[in-house]
């Protein structure tokens, strides 16, 4: 039994902590003088904020195996500047910021590896220095990743309750290309309810929050969101509820607006192999093995459990088919 896959909350005590988080005003870390601790500054922020950005950037190309020591690495030494360091009250927050932000990276990571339980630890993480940070935009991103991570293991009515808890505290306060992200995520829980028409609303809702733009206040993490991952949650979203047309359409829009992008390696995977799956409800076994395969070759030297997972989803859903000749030559790829 692979205990890592077991979560150390769901249902009532999952939604708890992000009404907890919203509910419950956050302490500020108060100024801290004592000249014997190490001085942090705004300067030491903004660096620690440039490294956390790398990272996220680096997950794109490697995937979450090949960074969890790293990221995890960096949360300590930031919670060591928390514990240890002196700054003002300004810097304080920030601090606890990166903190949140820094957790929720971890959390990503650890889930993306397959390390369910430590991906919702450091989650929870999240929203508490969130909270202490007054961060709600940081908090809201980390509900919507818990939300990706709930709906993953079969739990889409609490990871709707998650965004739209996140919806709530951001309000109108969000840009829009956060509030497209949130509208985004929570279609994708929809979808995995069963329930097309609300996924359909939100999607809407989402496109038509993207058409508006980049806004000169948008936070950092929310760089993911392009046109190519909108036109993939939609073609996930069409797949999940049998759209098997509709899916394909949105995976060719994904894979046309990814087109020459070698950052994404990961995520060009995911539409290629999801795609194959599209492919494969129509009985279209040599175009679902072709685009499985291309799948497999951008996965070379990524480690993401979850890119694997749904490769493995795939190769089983192919096995009656096996004896078809596009089946048995990508069959025959896989164990060479």
């Amino acid at each position: 039994m692979d205990r890592r896959a077991f979560l150390i909350a769901t249902g009532a005590t999952l939604t708890g902590a992000a009404d907890q988080w919203l509910t419950s005003p956050g302490q500020t870390p108060p100024t801290t003088a004592s000249t014997d601790r190490v001085q942090v500054t705004s300067s030491t922020v903004d660096h620690l904020d440039q490294r956390l950005d790398h990272l996220r950037h680096l997950d794109d190309s490697w995937g979450g195996g090949t960074l969890r020591t790293l990221a995890s690495a960096e949360l300590e030494h930031i919670e060591s500047l928390l514990n240890d360091g002196r700054y003002t009250t300004a810097v304080g927050q920030r601090l606890q910021s990166a903190a949140a932000e820094n957790a929720r990276l971890c959390g990503w990571l650890a889930f993306d590896s397959g390390d369910h339980a430590a991906g919702q630890r450091y989650y929870l993480t999240a929203l508490r220095a969130a909270r202490e940070a007054d961060d709600r935009a940081t908090g809201a991103n980390t509900l919507a990743f818990m939300a990706i991570q709930t709906y993953s293991i079969g739990n889409p009515a609490d990871a709707i309750t998650l965004v739209d808890t996140a919806q709530t505290a951001l309000g109108r306060n969000a840009t829009p290309r956060v509030q497209a992200m949130l509208h985004a995520r929570i279609a994708r829980a929809y979808a995995k309810a069963g329930r097309p028409r609300e996924c359909a609303h939100a999607m809407t809702a989402a496109y038509d929050a993207y058409a508006k733009g980049p806004h000169d206040d948008d936070p950092a993490w929310c760089y993911w969101l392009t046109t190519g991952e909108l036109e993939n949650l939609a073609g996930s979203s069409a797949l999940d509820l049998g759209d098997w047309a509709r899916a394909l359409a949105r995976f060719d829009g994904a894979l046309a607006a990814a087109y020459g992008n070698d950052g994404y390696q990961r995520d060009h995977a995911l539409y290629l192999t999801r795609a194959a799956e599209a492919h494969l409800a129509q009985r279209d076994i040599e175009q679902a093995c072709a685009s499985a395969e291309q799948a497999v070759t951008l996965l070379g030297g990524v480690t993401s459990a979850r890119s694997s997972s749904t490769l493995s989803t795939f190769r089983s859903k192919l096995d009656p088919y096996r004896d078809t000749p596009a089946a048995r030559d990508f069959l025959a790829s896989l164990a060479s």
